[in-house]
């Protein structure tokens, strides 16, 4: 039988993600149980601003394999490697969640930062269901402007972990198959920093101007 501490882990999959981990951990060290983090061979300074937080909630794990680039052709890419059954996504996080002990899991990313409504209240609602689309919003280069499409509810974020709950790959990314219906909160809840990162300065200044809230621990870095 499988019996579960009831809570949310969150497993962040992180490969050089040194410009914005720290305000990503920080943001949700209170919201959840336990927080595994999850080096992908990174070679810059991830893991080390990771030890230095010390948070007792925070488990390291590794998976050291390469692993193929989600989007357009990620599967025929994918089927032509010699090494697919460990450079597959859907792999990789399903080896993420057979660490997991609680009865929820959240798939968070190294460059989201959570934003003040995910509080206790969130996640006596969260722990009520058995699948969450959250929404969050774009931010570029700056962290003045935002892409003009919100991003994320395209993919369950809270899950509850069953037998029947596990990643496949599809012909551009994985994907999550679940028995559950769909729960969707419209409220922002984080903000996503992937186009704000020093790789993608050339959007800086595209889109609308952000006219939201920015968490504390963002608004300490820029």
């Amino acid at each position: 039988m499988d019996i579960r501490m009831k809570g949310i882990t969150a497993f962040i999959r992180v490969k050089n993600e040194e410009e914005y981990i720290k305000p990503c951990l920080l943001s949700i060290k209170d919201f959840f149980d336990e927080i595994h983090v999850w080096f992908n061979l990174s070679t810059d300074r991830t893991e080390e601003i990771v030890d230095g937080l010390e948070l007792p909630n925070l488990k390291k794990f590794y998976y050291n394999h390469p692993c193929e680039k989600a989007g357009d052709g990620y599967y025929e890419r994918l089927c032509q490697r010699e090494d697919k059954t460990t450079a597959s996504l859907a792999a990789y996080y399903n080896t993420c969640l057979s660490q997991i002990k609680t009865t929820h899991a959240c798939k968070w990313d190294g460059d989201m930062v959570a934003l003040p409504s995910m509080d206790k209240a969130l996640k006596s609602s969260v722990l009520d269901l058995d699948c969450v689309y959250i929404t969050g919003t774009d931010l570029v280069a700056g962290l003045e402007y935002q892409n003009e499409k919100s991003y994320t509810d395209f993919e369950p974020r809270f899950f509850k972990l069953s037998k029947e709950t596990g990643y496949i790959d599809t012909p551009r990314f994985e994907f999550l198959l679940h028995p559950y219906d769909k729960n969707h909160i419209r409220e922002h809840l984080f903000i996503h920093l992937k186009m704000a990162k020093v790789c993608n300065k050339e959007v800086a200044n595209k889109g609308k101007k952000y006219t939201g809230i920015l968490p504390p621990v963002l608004k300490e870095i820029i």
